[in-house]
């Protein structure tokens, strides 16, 4: 099943701190 990340990780996101975003998406490129 596949679902939007940027939709569920958004709010997350915007409230996460610059580098944890980067770790964020960069976990996410790699998972992808």
């Amino acid at each position: 099943d596949q679902f939007d990340l940027n939709v569920l990780l958004r709010p997350y996101l915007r409230d996460a701190p610059r580098r944890y975003r980067g770790l964020c998406w960069l976990v996410l490129s790699k998972g992808v």
